[in-house]
Protein backbone atom coordinates (compact mmCIF):
# COMPACT_ATOMS: atom_id res chain seq x y z
CA UNK A 1 0.00 0.00 0.00
CA UNK A 2 1.42 3.38 -0.99
CA UNK A 3 1.98 6.07 1.59
CA UNK A 4 -0.13 9.19 1.37
CA UNK A 5 1.80 12.40 1.09
CA UNK A 6 0.93 15.37 3.25
CA UNK A 7 -0.35 17.15 0.15
CA UNK A 8 -2.78 14.30 -0.62
CA UNK A 9 -4.12 14.28 2.95
CA UNK A 10 -4.61 18.05 2.99
CA UNK A 11 -6.31 17.90 -0.41
CA UNK A 12 -8.66 15.13 0.76
CA UNK A 13 -9.56 17.09 3.92
CA UNK A 14 -10.15 20.25 1.89
CA UNK A 15 -12.45 18.36 -0.48
CA UNK A 16 -14.50 17.08 2.48
CA UNK A 17 -14.84 20.60 3.90
CA UNK A 18 -15.83 22.05 0.54
CA UNK A 19 -18.45 19.34 0.13
CA UNK A 20 -19.81 20.15 3.58
CA UNK A 21 -20.10 23.85 2.85
CA UNK A 22 -22.14 23.03 -0.29
CA UNK A 23 -24.23 20.26 1.25
CA UNK A 24 -27.25 22.08 2.48
CA UNK A 25 -28.89 24.52 4.77
CA UNK A 26 -28.66 25.04 8.50
CA UNK A 27 -31.92 23.13 8.93
CA UNK A 28 -30.36 19.98 7.51
CA UNK A 29 -27.61 20.14 10.14
CA UNK A 30 -29.93 20.03 13.14
CA UNK A 31 -31.02 16.37 13.03
CA UNK A 32 -27.45 15.13 12.64
CA UNK A 33 -26.30 17.27 15.56
CA UNK A 34 -28.92 15.77 17.88
CA UNK A 35 -28.09 12.31 16.57
CA UNK A 36 -24.43 12.79 17.48
CA UNK A 37 -25.51 13.74 21.00
CA UNK A 38 -27.02 10.25 21.28
CA UNK A 39 -24.37 8.33 19.34
CA UNK A 40 -21.21 9.48 21.12
CA UNK A 41 -22.41 8.82 24.70
CA UNK A 42 -23.77 5.47 23.49
CA UNK A 43 -20.36 4.57 22.07
CA UNK A 44 -18.76 5.51 25.40
CA UNK A 45 -21.23 3.27 27.26
CA UNK A 46 -20.49 0.39 24.88
CA UNK A 47 -16.74 0.73 25.41
CA UNK A 48 -17.13 0.77 29.18
CA UNK A 49 -19.60 -2.12 29.21
CA UNK A 50 -17.46 -4.43 27.10
CA UNK A 51 -14.55 -4.48 29.59
CA UNK A 52 -12.28 -5.60 26.74
CA UNK A 53 -10.24 -2.42 26.67
CA UNK A 54 -7.58 -1.33 29.14
CA UNK A 55 -8.82 -0.04 32.48
CA UNK A 56 -6.97 3.25 31.98
CA UNK A 57 -8.86 3.93 28.72
CA UNK A 58 -12.21 3.05 30.27
CA UNK A 59 -11.44 5.17 33.32
CA UNK A 60 -10.59 8.14 31.14
CA UNK A 61 -13.86 7.71 29.24
CA UNK A 62 -15.83 7.42 32.50
CA UNK A 63 -14.50 10.83 33.52
CA UNK A 64 -15.05 12.35 30.08
CA UNK A 65 -17.96 14.74 29.57
CA UNK A 66 -18.90 14.79 25.90
CA UNK A 67 -19.12 18.31 24.53
CA UNK A 68 -21.08 18.30 21.27
CA UNK A 69 -19.31 19.57 18.19
CA UNK A 70 -20.54 22.98 17.19
CA UNK A 71 -22.47 23.06 13.95
CA UNK A 72 -20.45 24.65 11.22
CA UNK A 73 -17.05 23.67 12.63
CA UNK A 74 -14.68 21.77 10.38
CA UNK A 75 -14.98 18.63 12.51
CA UNK A 76 -18.78 18.69 12.46
CA UNK A 77 -18.84 19.28 8.71
CA UNK A 78 -16.48 16.38 8.06
CA UNK A 79 -18.62 13.97 10.12
CA UNK A 80 -21.84 15.18 8.53
CA UNK A 81 -20.42 14.91 5.01
CA UNK A 82 -19.13 11.39 5.60
CA UNK A 83 -22.45 10.32 7.10
CA UNK A 84 -24.54 11.93 4.34
CA UNK A 85 -22.39 10.30 1.67
CA UNK A 86 -22.91 6.95 3.36
CA UNK A 87 -26.67 7.46 3.46
CA UNK A 88 -26.70 8.33 -0.25
CA UNK A 89 -24.59 5.49 -1.60
CA UNK A 90 -24.85 2.91 1.20
CA UNK A 91 -21.39 1.50 0.48
CA UNK A 92 -20.00 0.47 3.85
CA UNK A 93 -16.41 -0.03 2.69
CA UNK A 94 -16.29 3.43 1.14
CA UNK A 95 -17.65 5.00 4.35
CA UNK A 96 -15.10 3.23 6.55
CA UNK A 97 -12.18 4.01 4.27
CA UNK A 98 -13.02 7.72 4.13
CA UNK A 99 -13.87 7.84 7.84
CA UNK A 100 -10.67 6.11 8.98
CA UNK A 101 -8.57 8.25 6.67
CA UNK A 102 -9.96 11.39 8.28
CA UNK A 103 -11.42 11.11 11.78
CA UNK A 104 -9.12 8.82 13.82
CA UNK A 105 -6.09 10.57 12.36
CA UNK A 106 -7.26 13.78 14.04
CA UNK A 107 -9.24 12.19 16.84
CA UNK A 108 -8.17 14.66 19.52
CA UNK A 109 -9.83 17.45 17.51
CA UNK A 110 -13.11 15.52 17.48
CA UNK A 111 -12.97 14.47 21.16
CA UNK A 112 -11.32 17.38 22.95
CA UNK A 113 -9.91 16.58 26.36
CA UNK A 114 -9.08 12.93 25.72
CA UNK A 115 -5.66 11.40 25.24
CA UNK A 116 -4.78 10.39 21.70
CA UNK A 117 -5.28 6.65 22.35
CA UNK A 118 -8.65 7.13 24.04
CA UNK A 119 -9.86 9.61 21.42
CA UNK A 120 -8.84 7.21 18.64
CA UNK A 121 -10.68 4.33 20.31
CA UNK A 122 -13.77 6.49 20.75
CA UNK A 123 -13.67 7.67 17.14
CA UNK A 124 -13.57 4.10 15.83
CA UNK A 125 -16.53 3.13 18.00
CA UNK A 126 -18.42 6.22 16.84
CA UNK A 127 -17.97 5.00 13.25
CA UNK A 128 -19.58 1.68 14.17
CA UNK A 129 -22.37 3.51 16.00
CA UNK A 130 -23.01 5.77 12.99
CA UNK A 131 -23.42 2.71 10.78
CA UNK A 132 -25.78 1.07 13.28
CA UNK A 133 -27.74 4.33 13.63
CA UNK A 134 -28.16 4.63 9.87
CA UNK A 135 -29.48 1.06 9.69
CA UNK A 136 -32.05 1.87 12.38
CA UNK A 137 -33.07 5.01 10.50
CA UNK A 138 -33.59 3.04 7.28
CA UNK A 139 -35.73 0.46 9.09
CA UNK A 140 -38.05 3.09 10.61
CA UNK A 141 -41.15 3.63 8.52
CA UNK A 142 -41.74 7.25 7.62
CA UNK A 143 -44.81 8.85 9.17
CA UNK A 144 -46.14 10.16 5.87
CA UNK A 145 -45.41 7.08 3.80
CA UNK A 146 -48.19 4.91 2.47
CA UNK A 147 -48.42 1.36 3.68
CA UNK A 148 -50.95 -1.38 2.98
CA UNK A 149 -51.75 -1.62 6.68
CA UNK A 150 -52.94 1.98 6.80
CA UNK A 151 -55.43 1.25 4.02
CA UNK A 152 -56.93 -1.83 5.60
CA UNK A 153 -60.70 -1.91 5.15
CA UNK A 154 -62.77 -2.73 8.16
CA UNK A 155 -65.61 -5.12 7.61
CA UNK A 156 -68.92 -4.34 9.35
Amino acid sequence: MAKSTRHEVVTRDTELLNTCSRSGSEASLRPFSSSLEEIVPGAIRNINASEVFAESLRSELNNYKYQPLLEGTDEFCVLKTLYDDFLKNGILEKFYSKYYATVPMKSTRFACGLSRNTATLLSTKVADSLVAFSKKQREKPEKNSWSPISWRIRSP
